[in-house]
């Protein structure tokens, strides 16, 4: 078990939440070449990934810290567009708190699945390697 943090600016979960979101940043902008991939969801889906991991670490609720970095983003995701559609057309600009109240609906699902499975697969990569470590390969 890791160490205490000696003090706490933010709460656990979003702590994690916030690392994950942070350190899946250079990830979205390599990503971000690609067609159809965005900032908001390369943090919705990675850094969810990797908050759940880290929450597992320090044997914290990885659901809450994954849901968290989902929210973010999807706070990510509906910033960016609302900022590139900001000359739009009147009803773009009607529709879009309709899409961006959606978005930040099922953000944090997409962050609870993905802090689950960071999870699972930080779980699972402890375990395998202490049991396998004795094993000559």
């Amino acid at each position: 078990m890791l160490p205490a943090l000696p003090f706490r600016l933010l709460p656990t979960a979003w702590w994690f939440a916030s690392v994950g979101a942070v350190a899946s940043l250079p990830v979205a902008v390599v990503l971000g070449y690609l067609p159809y991939a965005t900032y908001g969801g390369c943090i919705m889906i990675l850094g969810a990934f990797i908050a759940g991991a880290a929450a597992t670490a320090r044997l914290a609720d990885p659901a809450d810290a994954g849901a968290r970095a989902g929210f973010l983003g999807g706070v990510v995701a509906v910033g960016t567009s609302v900022a590139g559609s900001l000359s739009g057309s009147p009803s773009t600009l009607l529709f879009l708190p309709f899409a961006g109240a959606v978005v930040l609906s099922v953000a944090p699902l997409f962050g609870l699945l993905c802090g689950r499975l960071g999870a699972w697969t930080s779980t699972k990569l402890l375990t395998d390697t202490g049991r396998n470590a004795g094993r000559a390969n």
